[in-house]
């Protein structure tokens, strides 16, 4: 991310980006500062299920960490 985020200031910003991430990329203060120097402009954070026994099932451990025991 550092590279791409030098890149586009010693262009002037020819190119802006979206993703797609975890919510947990809120808790990366210095990414998100170079996901803005780098012109990220909308990440898409899909909603998961509240329930932990459903996110066990579907594999989704990264989010059972967060909140629940680890996986």
């Amino acid at each position: 991310m550092r590279d791409v985020a030098a890149w586009q200031v010693k262009n002037g910003y020819p190119f802006s980006f979206m993703t797609e991430a975890s919510i947990d990329l809120a808790d990366d203060a210095e990414l998100l500062e170079l996901m803005d120097e780098a012109n990220i402009v909308a990440v898409f954070i899909g909603i998961e299920s509240p329930k932990e026994e459903s996110l066990r099932e579907t594999k989704k451990f990264q989010n059972v960490r967060r909140w629940g025991d680890s996986a």
